[in-house]
């Protein structure tokens, strides 16, 4: 049997999702409260702004991704803002290739181009694209290594006994359904 990829998860900042900690690997305290402050600014208008004048570098997942053919830019939409960059063959190859994927950027924003009143276009350098997404290999491997109950079990943090089923699988049969029912 194969060693488990299991990782202890604790929260210490409450707003960050489970994706968020696990894709970053942000598992101490100092490194939550980083990647935190890192994804604020993409949520936030006035974060995103402070965060420009200041050319840091924020973190966000795209809510939708349009292309400028006419200025080769490659449009980046969040709650607080758009963000362009530079559309290039390697930066093309690598969205099309996670496009079914969830991709987070990393850019250093170093420009702000007002289309408006209230609005602007804060162009960005990419520092890295991450890709968070489930291993579904590695999932297909441990079923045929373990009982799926186990790795449930096992991924709560208990040991896979005959005790720990009785007490545990009342609480975990619901998260199932068949016909649309729990079970």
């Amino acid at each position: 049997m194969s060693e488990l990829p299991l990782i202890p998860l604790r929260k210490y900042v409450k707003e960050l999702s489970d994706e968020e900690i696990v894709t970053f690997q942000a598992f101490t305290k100092e490194a939550q409260q980083n990647l935190y402050n890192k994804l604020q600014p993409a949520k936030n208008p006035l974060l995103l702004e402070y965060a420009y004048r200041k050319h840091s570098t924020i973190i966000f997942k795209p809510e939708s991704i349009s292309i400028s053919h006419r200025f080769n830019t490659l449009y980046l939409y969040t709650p607080a803002g758009t963000i362009g960059v530079q559309l290039s063959d390697e930066v093309l190859e690598e969205i099309a290739n996670m496009q079914s994927s969830n991709i987070y950027f990393e850019c250093e924003l170093y420009k702000k181009i007002p289309v408006g009143i209230k609005n602007a276009i804060y162009l960005a350098n990419i520092v890295a694209i991450y890709e968070a997404d489930f291993d579904f290999d590695r999932a297909k491997e441990l079923l045929n290594e373990y009982k799926p109950y186990e790795l449930i079990l096992l991924g709560l943090g208990y040991k896979p006994t005959n005790e720990a089923l009785a007490s545990k699988l009342p609480l975990i049969l619901p998260l199932f359904q068949y016909n649309s029912r729990a079970i």
